[in-house]
């Protein structure tokens, strides 16, 4: 493992401890955080090249402001909704925010990856770093979960028969 890995797998733990934390009482919280990252992080993948060439501005800089400006608004409306519903299934709420925090961190790991990758040059040293590092490609490619879906699927296959 490289400096990278550890620089990620270090972010990953913060992210999932202040998840976890916050998500203790009522994980709502880190439930509905989780969704607005996931939609800011699709809307701005999704749309950035289109707004980089409307707007004649690098890709990098069309990416951070679509994502920034996307979650704020779905970080916001989380926040209302957080604030009306303040569901909870306490004897939970700890382990369920840990799960919703791992996410998180993937996601929120993920975006920074992919901006990285956007804003520097393909050939330069930092991404090489990332290319070659097995955390980094996981959490870009995310192989664990495509293996974990394509073992279900043989499971369930394997149980209907011939």
């Amino acid at each position: 493992m490289t400096g990278i890995d550890w620089i990620i797998l270090l972010a990953a733990l913060i992210i999932i401890i202040i998840q976890t934390v916050r998500g203790a009482q009522e994980m709502d919280i880190p439930l509905f955080e989780m969704f607005a990252f996931l939609l800011a992080t699709w809307i701005a993948l999704k749309s950035y090249l289109s707004i980089t060439n409307l707007l004649l501005i690098s890709k990098a800089v069309s990416l951070l402001l679509i994502f920034l400006g996307a979650a704020i608004i779905l970080l916001y409306i989380a926040k209302l909704i957080t604030t009306r519903l303040e569901f909870s299934w306490q004897p939970f709420d700890v382990y369920l925010s840990f799960i919703f925090g791992i996410i998180t961190a993937w996601i929120i790991l993920h975006f920074v990856l992919r901006l990285i990758l956007v804003a520097i040059e393909p050939s330069s040293t930092v991404s090489v770093l990332i290319q070659n590092s097995p955390v980094a490609r996981e959490i870009l490619e995310f192989n664990t979960f495509k293996a974990i879906g394509k073992f279900l699927n043989e499971v369930r296959l394997s149980e209907t028969g011939p």
